[in-house]
């Protein structure tokens, strides 16, 4: 562990430190904990959202509980399957 891993980290400290001024980061990761409480694992997605700054975006931060990102799997696999023609197949 050298010093880049140092960098690295107060790099992660200050993004989520900067997530927490602008949008209530702790309120996010308050409502994930209790989440995962509830439904075993919440992830929290970090993503850049063009709608107010189309140039270079703006960081913004989403809760999934497990239920919503394992029907999403299930639903995308679904369709996925069914575009290459590997569903059921008759006879």
């Amino acid at each position: 562990m050298g010093d880049e891993d140092d960098q690295l980290a107060d790099d992660y400290n200050k993004v989520l430190r900067w997530c927490d001024d602008r949008d209530g980061f702790q309120e996010y990761l308050s409502q994930a904990f209790e989440g995962s409480c509830d439904t075993g694992m919440t992830l929290l997605h970090m993503y850049p959202d063009y709608t107010n700054d189309p140039i270079s975006g703006d960081l913004s931060l989403t809760a999934y509980h497990t239920i919503i990102f394992l029907l999403t799997n299930i639903t995308a696999n679904k369709t996925y399957q069914t575009a290459m023609g590997s569903g059921e197949e008759d006879g």
